[in-house]
C-alpha cells in the first residue's frame, strides 16, 4: 500500500469524522424530518467510508453479502445515503410549497 493510499484514507476519515461529528452535534436541534433525514444521510456516509477503510486495511475482506455478482453492503452504503438526500429535499420542497 503506497503512502498516498494511506494519506487519503486519512484525510477521508478526517473529514467524513467532522461531517458526522457535526450532523450528531445537530441531531438534537433540528426535529425536522428533512433534515433528520440529511443528517441520516451524512452518518451513513461515514458509515461507508470507514467500510471501505476496514477493507483497504484488511480487516473486512468486502465480499460478505453477494447477490447476483454485487457486493450488498458497499451498494447500500454508496446508494442509501442519496435516497436519504432525496427524502429530505422532497420532504422539504413539500413543506415549502403553500397551497
Amino acid at each position: 500500500m503506497t503512502s498516498t493510499v494511506i494519506l487519503t484514507a486519512v484525510i477521508r476519515l478526517l473529514v467524513g469524522g467532522v461531517a458526522a461529528f457535526c450532523a450528531i452535534i445537530l441531531w438534537p436541534r433540528l426535529r425536522d424530518a428533512a433534515w433528520m433525514c440529511i443528517i441520516a444521510g451524512v452518518i451513513v456516509t461515514y458509515g461507508g467510508i470507514v467500510y471501505d477503510m476496514l477493507i483497504l486495511f484488511g480487516v473486512l475482506r468486502g465480499n460478505e453479502v453477494v447477490v447476483s455478482g454485487i457486493s450488498i453492503i458497499p451498494l447500500a452504503f454508496e446508494l442509501l445515503p442519496l435516497v436519504l438526500y432525496s427524502i429530505g429535499f422532497i420532504i422539504m420542497s413539500i413543506k415549502k410549497r403553500k397551497f
